[in-house]
């Protein structure tokens, strides 16, 4: 296994043993950042599924 992947699985293991939250895209890390942030000021809601899609999309 590359050095670089082996890295990469030791970091991953160790954050679900220490319970911490990682992602692996900039786009989920902000995603998760706003979530947070919803969740520190109280700002949110729970949808369904069917409540989030568009109209007009496929689903």
């Amino acid at each position: 296994m590359p050095r670089s992947l082996h890295g990469d699985q030791e970091i991953r293991m160790e954050a679900v043993r220490r319970k911490i939250p990682y992602t692996t895209t900039t786009s989920a890390a902000e995603a998760a950042v706003e979530a947070m942030e919803a969740l520190q000021k109280g700002k949110f809601s729970v949808n369904s599924l069917p409540e989030t899609e568009q109209p007009g999309t496929a689903g």
